[in-house]
């Protein structure tokens, strides 16, 4: 307890870097905090909890007992959202346990929600798991461990364990270890939501640091779009659930069923968003960031704009969606904001690949896609974020080529429009392709919480590989000797256009062709290294002399890009996954 009494509870976001592991610091892309926890903290702080938010990358190069006041401490929850934060979030809570045993330790989250049974068997140092949406149950556990007395007792909630069994939505151990598992009966609604406070960003330790991290990166930005590269960025809490059934993804409406008890979807009055919107400007906050569809929403984002437009408010949005941007919501976005991206997920090129792993609400054709972005080009305020990923269900040798043709293709019809990223499908807990990889004709690399944590350890410990996504399924319609060869393509492709940007950009729109970046990719057998760039140089140089398209200038572009790979500040490089075209290499070199 606090020296006012208050039961002293601490939320922590284990992000990039680990608190228990200096071996484990690899960029995992999960800096950013579930959305919920702001509401979680605010709903503890109003029930009369000490309460505060630690992320784990706010924190870098502090010992554990410097970060946790342990003489007062009574609980610790963790978010274990994403799976690739689920090794830091066990080797953190032991850590924890160790200095102070009698702390309970307590979790929540997808990925802790799908796995609290085995969790809870397999680690000893976890106590309970709060599974699915969390508001109501992580008061009524708190409620049950302060219980009138002295942390001491709260610790196993020994003295309080029959409190325990009326929590919402836990998992815990009950006598003699045994679990003991509540009824899944909390689910938040649209009303519930409207009483939570999504923006308690006072609540966070060192907010100013995460605000500063809090960035949206696009290459527009050294241009006409620099204030999106330089305002920090708010995840906006719309509503809870998905319409959507993406095969790959584990936050689709049948995962939702099994992981929230989610039966549809629930969304907040624009009056509430508004209201969390205003409060997070006031802490700086200038993007606001959305990916959240439902029956109607291009309605009630239609209204959430105009009433941002009437309070004048001096914001810029991202607007992400799985299905295509209606007009209306372009209309919206060019005329209410300063500055708009919008992101599209085609995946692949192949449209009845897109259709079976996109599902039939989602899913769009090719045509489809190019008319949407044909309009998004006549604003001038507005561009695009495409994402492609791989490996899909059904997935061929011939369907990956044809979607990195596709990517060169559309880079040169939207060369002023659009940015593209080809990333790995991590297999989410709780996806489709998780629970019926037969069905989906894959092989899977996991099938438990254990098979996940292996995973971690070995990609991000071990190999030390800075990566968003763990690759852990391959289609059976792909031998893996060709998922090497074309992993080896796609990072390939990744680095071309990080590091040979302009000279690649320049014989795009020289001549018009992606068959000869592609023939590149066919042809040059390189592992992708800091070491790599005269090996590079030659195989560029060879091919475009081969295809009839070198010239002075392309050659003086590709010995400057690799004389830039070999300065100091350029090794241990790691291609980032974004692909655009180079407006600028006529005039800059």
């Amino acid at each position: 307890m606090n020296p006012n009494g208050q039961l002293c509870v601490r939320l922590i976001h284990c992000g990039n870097n680990s608190l228990a592991n200096p071996e484990d610091q690899c960029e995992k892309n999960i800096f950013f905090m579930p959305m919920g926890l702001f509401g979680l903290a605010g709903a503890l702080s109003e029930n009369g909890f000490d309460v505060e938010i630690i992320n784990s990358d706010s924190e870098k190069g502090r010992a554990i007992e410097e970060i946790l006041e342990f003489n007062e401490l009574d609980a610790v929850g963790f978010d274990c959202h994403w799976v690739n934060q689920s090794l830091a979030v066990l080797e953190t809570a032991k850590l924890i346990k160790d200095i102070k045993p009698e702390v309970f330790v307590f979790l929540g989250g997808f990925t802790a929600s799908l796995f609290a049974r085995e969790i809870l068997r397999g680690s000893s140092q976890i106590d309970a798991v709060i599974r699915g949406d969390a508001e109501v149950p992580i008061v009524e556990l708190c409620k049950a461990l302060s219980g009138g007395s002295g942390a001491n007792d709260t610790a196993m909630g020994r003295k309080h364990r029959r409190s325990f069994s009326r929590v919402p939505n836990l998992v815990w151990r009950g006598d003699d270890d045994e679990l003991e598992v509540n009824d899944f009966s909390y689910v938040a609604t649209a009303e519930g939501m409207e009483k939570l406070d999504f923006a308690s960003i006072d609540l966070l330790r060192n907010w100013e640091y995460y605000r500063k991290r809090s960035i949206y990166w696009t290459h527009f930005a050294p241009l006409d779009f620099a204030p999106l590269n330089l305002s920090p960025m708010f995840f906006l809490e719309v509503g809870r659930g998905c319409r959507n059934g993406c095969v790959f993804c584990g936050g689709g409406c049948e995962a939702q069923s099994i992981i929230n008890n989610r039966q549809g979807v629930a969304f907040r009055s624009v009056d509430s968003v508004m209201a969390t919107i205003k409060k997070a400007t006031s802490f700086g906050f200038r993007t606001f960031f959305t990916d959240f569809e439902f029956e109607g929403s291009d309605q009630w984002y239609g209204a959430l704009f105009r009433e941002i437009e009437e309070e004048r408010l001096d914001i810029h949005y991202v607007y992400s969606c799985w299905c295509l941007t209606s007009k209306e919501i372009v209309d919206a976005l060019s005329e209410c904001f300063e500055k708009a991206f919008i992101q599209l997920s085609p995946e692949t090129a192949d449209v009845e690949l897109r259709r079976r792993n996109k599902g039939a609400r989602s899913f769009y054709t090719n045509d489809e896609l190019r008319e949407c972005l044909d309009y998004v080009g006549t604003k001038d305020n507005v561009k695009v974020q495409l994402y492609f990923g791989y490996f899909l269900a059904f997935e061929t040798v011939e369907t990956v080529l044809n979607t990195m043709e596709f990517i060169l293709e559309l880079i040169l019809e939207y060369p002023d429009l659009i940015e593209v990223a080809y990333l790995p499908f991590s297999t989410d807990p709780g996806s489709m392709l998780f629970f019926r990889p037969d069905k989906y004709d894959v092989d899977m690399d996991v099938r438990n919480f254990a098979d996940y944590i292996e995973m971690i350890r070995d990609t991000y410990v071990v190999r030390k590989a800075s990566s968003p996504d763990m690759r852990l399924f391959r289609p059976k319609g792909i031998s893996i000797s060709d998922t090497v060869e074309l992993e080896k393509m796609i990072e390939l492709l990744n680095y071309l256009f990080q590091s040979h940007r302009k000279s690649v950009s320049y014989i795009l729109k020289k001549t018009g062709r992606p068959e000869i970046v592609m023939k590149i990719l066919k042809e040059i057998d390189i592992e992708v290294a800091p070491d790599m760039s005269e090996q590079v140089r030659g195989a560029l140089l060879g091919i475009f002399r081969e295809c009839g398209v070198t010239d002075s200038q392309l050659v003086k572009m590709v010995d400057r890009e690799c004389e830039a790979q070999r300065r100091p500040r350029q090794q241990g490089f790691k291609a980032k996954p974004q692909i655009w075209l180079d407006c600028r290499t006529e005039t800059s070199d």
